[in-house]
């Protein structure tokens, strides 16, 4: 038993094993947010653990990369499907995430060019986008999902992988839409750094740097419209990162 698990272990013996599991991908997110939006949720006093539950992932994260040839490891993925799915018989859906060798042949086959939007319709903790980051590392990725468990699982490994893109939390069929989350977009002033934003549905398809507008256009740049800092940082630098595709590819 890992570090990781042995601090969740010990918070599910106070709680429900997958109220403390969307807690804390809820804090993660929280505390890497831009803007700070007041969510008002209830983390029962569980900050300090919820800290350390933090580092642990990114011990473990970093120590695949550096002894592995992944590219990233989808580790978020796996303990919910070991651990909540399966030990807790917790949170679930009937989903099943592609297995990682899996996920890189589809990558492997569909990602043939380089920049432009990469698309996951129905993306569960965002493994496949990741991988196709792999073959295409300056698209944006973009990954739909109906479970809010999944997309914020996906928002936290683009956010940890250094991945621009959105996660929507969306019924793909309907096109009902909830919330969407926008991670590493630049900030201006040539900083780029981690973080999140929430977004509606509009700004989760704009990054500053990706034309839209067809050649010879500005970029096409949307803020948050409820933060006026944000839109007077974006509105003030021109950026110049130019993804070579426009095009955008759809992941199946």
């Amino acid at each position: 038993m890992n570090e990781f698990e042995k601090i969740f272990e010990k918070l599910a013996k106070t709680d429900d094993a997958s109220i403390i599991w969307t807690n804390w991908l809820d804090w993660v997110i929280d505390s890497n947010l831009i803007i700070n939006h007041n969510r008002n949720i209830n983390f029962k006093g569980n900050e300090q653990e919820y800290l350390d539950l933090y580092c642990a992932w990114l011990d473990i994260v970093n120590h695949e990369l550096e002894t592995t040839d992944k590219p990233y490891y989808d580790y978020l993925g796996v303990f919910y499907e070991d651990i909540i799915q399966s030990k807790y018989k917790a949170g679930d859906r009937g989903q099943f995430f592609t297995p990682q060798e899996v996920s890189k042949l589809i990558s492997g086959i569909n990602i043939t060019s380089d920049g432009g939007m990469i698309n996951d319709c129905a993306c569960g903790s965002g493994r496949l986008l990741l991988d196709a980051r792999a073959n295409n590392p300056t698209a944006i990725l973009i990954g739909q999902d109906l479970d809010p468990v999944a997309c914020k699982m996906a928002v936290l490994n683009l956010y940890v992988s250094g991945a621009r893109g959105s996660i929507i939390r969306q019924d793909t069929l309907t096109l009902e839409f909830f919330e969407a989350y926008r991670v590493n977009n630049y900030l201006g002033y040539g900083m780029c750094i981690p973080h999140i934003e929430l977004v509606n549905e509009r700004e989760a398809y704009n990054f500053i740097g990706l034309r839209n507008n067809g050649p010879g256009q500005d970029d096409h740049v949307i803020g948050n419209n409820d933060e006026d800092v944000v839109e007077e940082v974006v509105e003030k630098v021109t950026l110049d990162y130019k993804p070579k595709g426009t095009g955008q590819t759809t992941l199946m």
